[in-house]
């Protein structure tokens, strides 16, 4: 084998085990300019980088206002500063069979949405804290300054010390699903 075709051989495992994370999430915060997805994993177990809040955007393949949410809200350099500063943020298409955790079990991306949190309306916003506890749930399409708004309620409301804590579902500025 040439010295040029082990070079190549090397840089392809080094992708593919950079890619691998070894079951853990990867947090990479190296771009502010775009937001960083991560795996449902991050939401129940502690991985370095964490953060003290978690948002699970359940966004429909053939839904228009998750479309709309993707396209506009969620490429917003105001949203992605505070995403990229506060939240670990995870997506998932809730009519997919693909695979999620859950706790310490695995299931599907329809049942992590639909069964374990009831999501019916979307787009929706799962907030969880730490430790993957249930904070609230949003539904429906936020446009920038609003979605902004949102995220700084759950921050208000929920510090990661929670001794200030207070219901997302019972304040008035955000609709309860």
């Amino acid at each position: 084998m040439s010295t040029r075709s082990r070079c190549a051989v090397i840089a392809l495992i080094a992708v593919a085990v950079s890619g691998c994370g070894g079951g853990n999430p990867i947090v990479s915060r190296d771009d502010p300019a775009e937001i960083h997805y991560l795996g449902t994993e991050i939401l129940y177990h502690e991985v370095e980088g964490k953060k003290d809040h978690s948002i699970v955007l359940v966004l429909a393949t053939w839904c228009g206002y998750c479309t709309r949410l993707k396209n506009e809200t969620l490429t917003d350099s105001s949203v992605i500063a505070i995403l990229h500063e506060s939240f670990n943020v995870v997506a998932i298409d809730p009519d997919s069979d693909s695979l999620v955790v859950h706790g310490d079990s695995t299931v599907t991306s329809k049942v992590f949405a639909r069964n374990i949190y009831g999501v019916r309306g979307y787009p929706s916003m799962i907030f969880l804290d730490r430790q993957g506890e249930e904070l609230g749930i949003v539904a429906g399409y936020r446009p920038p300054a609003d979605f902004v708004s949102l995220l700084e309620l759950v921050l208000r409301n929920y510090p990661a010390d929670r001794s200030r804590s207070r219901s997302l579902d019972s304040n008035p500025a955000v609709p309860s699903r």
